[in-house]
């Protein structure tokens, strides 16, 4: 069982620029998480909890590709994948900016103590300062349902029952696809030959016993007993 420790931490979005909260996407190690809403998307650091960075799609893009409706990061973190309600998929680039050594510092510290303790903290962890654009979009045939990162690649799957392999630079190849209805757990059993019991009401009835196996077999001791007492009379 897993307990709750602590208390909630509440952070509230800028309601100008964020909407309604669709899906919150975590990377694996937990290190940094993904707000996405139906027009913008937003990267935070888990600890300590700030936003990084935060894009805004245009009305142009969001009427031509759909709202955001699920996230799913790259291995490494460089790279994210965005679908939309009408079927496409947008690839976004994350690289740090070297422009800027640091995104957060220590500043007003009352007591030395806190500090030294503070500066000493932000020196050897500096926030970095990341930079968020769109690569590319593509258009996924059938829809996308929902989508899983499987080492370097990106798996699909469609509407039409169809799981594609996408590169995270926007690629595919027809030959790297499954049809799910060519998986054999997922056969129509009702297209299936039935079995031999189960195709008329006559053949699943059980085959009554005949009038020999009712009767008991005697010993073969006995038998030879009875032979030798009838030798002797």
């Amino acid at each position: 069982m897993y307990f709750l420790l602590g208390w909630p931490r509440v952070f509230r979005l800028d309601t100008e620029l964020s909407p309604a909260i669709i899906s919150v996407t975590s990377f694996k190690d937990k290190r940094f998480f993904a707000i996405l809403t139906k027009d913008g998307i937003s990267i935070w650091l888990s600890k300590p909890t700030l936003q990084l960075v935060y894009h805004q799609r245009s009305e142009n893009s969001v009427t031509l590709l759909g709202e955001n409706v699920c996230a799913e990061w790259k291995d490494d973190s460089s790279r994210m994948a965005i679908s939309t309600s009408r079927g496409y998929i947008i690839f976004f680039q994350l690289e740090r900016d070297l422009s800027v050594s640091h995104l957060f510092h220590c500043a007003d510290q009352r007591s030395s103590k806190k500090k030294e303790s503070s500066e000493l903290f932000f020196v050897n962890h500096r926030i970095p300062a990341i930079r968020m654009k769109q690569d590319c979009a593509i258009r996924i045939s059938g829809g996308v349902q929902c989508m899983s990162q499987v080492r370097d690649d990106l798996f699909v799957s469609c509407g039409d029952g169809i799981i594609r392999k996408l590169s995270w630079d926007g690629s595919t190849s027809e030959k790297n696809n499954i049809a799910i209805s060519s998986l054999p757990f997922c056969l129509d059993l009702d297209d299936q030959p039935r079995a031999t019991l189960y195709r008329n009401e006559d053949s699943a009835l059980p085959t009554p016993p005949r009038d020999d196996q009712d009767e008991p077999q005697p010993d073969k001791a006995d038998v030879q007993a009875s032979t030798s007492n009838c030798r002797l009379s």
